[in-house]
């Protein structure tokens, strides 16, 4: 090609972007190359448990040898909830959320129920299984009946921003009937005391326990 045509080329070309519409090339983001503030565990156990730590990474430690390490769900609108097993007792689930926002977040806990509000719990086939409270639901709907489940004792929980804390707990053999085996702990979403239309599928990611 001449040296000539290849000016040419090169004055049309810039002709054409400096008459691109504004707004039709991508903008940098003002965010670009700024990661995401981590979240710190809240140095807090259960109630009534051995005093941990001061804060810190010793803190956080001891708190993950007692209650295991949470497997985080999916974040939205800045709020993920997770959930972990005790290392010596694999049916002692433990709820844990993580605030992302700026703002420090609220929630209204029922001790024990507010963590099986949040978890599905499917065998090794990938059958879900239905709670005791689940079956319960499902029979007086059948009968016409009205199904309430009650709350014994309630909190609340305060999560400060980029902090994540345990905030309830329970053994999950006082809810569901699980013979010894290979299990699925995975997100119910949306959150509820009992999910009737998903007795059967396949559960999505989630924490493997196993049951002696």
């Amino acid at each position: 090609m001449s040296t000539f045509l290849l000016s040419i080329m090169v004055c049309i070309l810039s002709f054409m972007n400096q008459n691109d519409p504004v707004g039709t090339r991508p903008q940098p983001s003002p965010n670009f190359g700024l990661k995401p503030t981590a979240s710190k565990i809240s140095c807090s156990d259960l109630a009534n448990a051995k005093e941990l730590p001061p804060p810190g990474p010793a803190c956080e430690k001891e708190l993950f040898a007692r209650r295991g390490k949470p497997y985080k769900f999916p974040a939205r609108d800045g709020i993920a909830f997770g959930v972990s097993s005790e290392p010596d007792k694999p049916s002692t689930l433990h709820l844990w959320v993580e605030n992302q926002t700026e703002e420090t977040v609220n929630l209204h806990t029922c001790c024990g129920q507010t963590l099986y509000e949040h978890i599905d719990i499917y065998a090794s086939d990938g059958h879900r299984i239905l709670s005791k409270v689940d079956q319960d639901e499902e029979k007086a709907r059948l009968q016409g009946k009205e199904f309430i489940l009650a709350c014994t004792c309630s909190g609340m929980s305060s999560i400060l921003p980029h902090t994540t804390q345990l905030i309830d707990s329970d053994d999950i053999l006082v809810w569901y009937a699980l013979a010894p085996g290979r299990y699925s702990i995975s997100e119910r979403y949306p959150p509820g005391p009992y999910n009737l239309g998903l007795n059967a599928g396949h559960p999505g990611a989630g924490l493997e326990i196993t049951l002696p």
